[in-house]
């Protein structure tokens, strides 16, 4: 899939996935994040999905994503840094607020949740750069914990093609993580 075919695809369809999310989790944020891992799946999976059916498939994802979300609380995995300082203050403000503490004390439960989240967030998206199925296949363990079948049944792959993507997915990051990653 071309990058410009996808802006297209995006262009067209963004709206339909948005409304999709939306309607599950009621937060244009989480929806907006789940869009974009919506069209990340599309430009992996582009040509296994025929062009009439980019609308039913673009929203189906998207519900499918975006109730996997809500329903195992993906609040704790986020894949996103804060991107200003403003906003870095803010929501440390608001984490504190959460957990009774002051702006004067942080705790270290919560300065380990927002190094666990940057550290979630460059480590997807170097692994993403590398190959997008490790992407996919990380994302699918992981955050949505799918066994072994259903992850080869969606990424359209045998169990044994499956065991080899991971086998080679855990020696990548075992050679450029490796401790960093088992302390994660």
């Amino acid at each position: 899939m071309t990058e410009e075919k996808l802006r297209e695809l995006y262009s067209q369809y963004y709206r339909l996935v948005m409304k999709a999310a939306y309607e599950v989790l009621h937060d244009f944020d989480y929806s907006q994040d789940i869009c974009q891992e919506v069209f990340t799946k599309l430009a992996v999976k582009f040509d296994e999905v025929r062009p009439e059916q980019y609308s039913q498939w673009l929203a189906t994802v998207a519900r499918r994503k975006a109730l996997d979300f809500r329903k195992k609380n993906y609040q704790q995995h986020e894949f996103m840094l804060l991107d200003g300082q403003e906003e870095d203050e803010e929501n440390l403000a608001g984490v504190l607020a959460e957990t009774g503490e002051s702006q004067g004390y942080h705790s270290d439960d919560t300065l380990n949740r927002m190094i666990r989240r940057e550290f979630t967030k460059s480590f997807m998206d170097a692994l993403y750069e590398k190959n997008p199925e490790w992407y996919d296949i990380m994302s699918l363990m992981v955050f949505e914990e799918k066994s072994n079948a259903e992850i080869a049944q969606e990424l359209g792959i045998t169990i044994e093609s499956l065991r080899v993507k991971k086998h080679r997915m855990k020696k990548w990051i075992d050679q450029n993580y490796g401790d960093e990653y088992r302390d994660l």
